[in-house]
């Protein structure tokens, strides 16, 4: 599907793009970076998915030039904030790209649903899905597929899983009501709608129940 007006270098081109949830404000996250990230110290590195514990537990991860560290899974407000979309660009509730019909030669995401349909090729360190669209996306895959295990699989398992290939993220009743709030508290804003003790008794009450 790529095309350049060189047809010698759109030969060689290969567009790829991938399923994406969405898009975090850069407000919202200047923000969170300098008062809880930061915290008055200099930042030497961040990582927002770690897998130090395993792809289904990753968390934000932040080194600081002190050697100090801070990192937090779910229960992050900014995660969270996130998650729940109040922390979003707008054109995310309509993005246009979300779709079957995609331009790209090649989508590929996080395979979110491998659990239930090839479990056993779950290491907890991270499976993709590589979704074909065009000859060019075909050919480029059969030139790396016997670097890396691989296995097809139906594409409604795979969008089952991860509906964000052709679904938009809804608008949340609250978001605009967010940003009020965030001009005149920022930092408490983001901790507010980015609570998490509903996450904290789940998993509490989870491990009561496995005793």
């Amino acid at each position: 599907n790529a095309q350049l007006p060189n047809k010698r270098y759109s030969e060689r081109l290969y567009c790829l793009d991938i399923i994406c949830l969405g898009i975090p404000s850069p407000i919202i996250w200047k923000e969170y970076y300098e008062k809880e990230l930061k915290n008055g110290k200099k930042v030497k590195f961040i990582n927002f998915k770690d897998k130090k514990n395993g792809w289904e537990n990753f968390f934000i991860r932040v080194i600081h030039e002190n050697g100090s560290e801070y990192h937090r899974g779910l229960y992050d407000p900014y995660m969270q904030t996130f998650f729940r979309g109040y922390n979003m660009r707008p054109s995310c509730f309509s993005c246009q790209f979300k779709s079957y019909n995609r331009l790209s030669d090649i989508t590929m995401a996080d395979c979110w649903g491998i659990n239930v349909f090839a479990k056993d090729m779950n290491d907890n360190k991270g499976c993709s899905s590589i979704i074909v669209h065009s000859p060019k996306g075909l050919e480029l895959l059969n030139i790396v597929c016997n670097n890396f295990e691989h296995r097809q699989i139906d594409l409604k398992k795979i969008v089952e899983s991860n509906p964000n290939y052709h679904k938009c993220c809804r608008e949340p009743k609250f978001r605009k009501g967010f940003y009020c709030m965030f001009k005149i508290m920022p930092s408490i804003t983001i901790l507010l709608f980015g609570n998490t003790w509903y996450l904290k008794m789940k998993d509490c009450i989870k491990k009561i129940i496995k005793r």
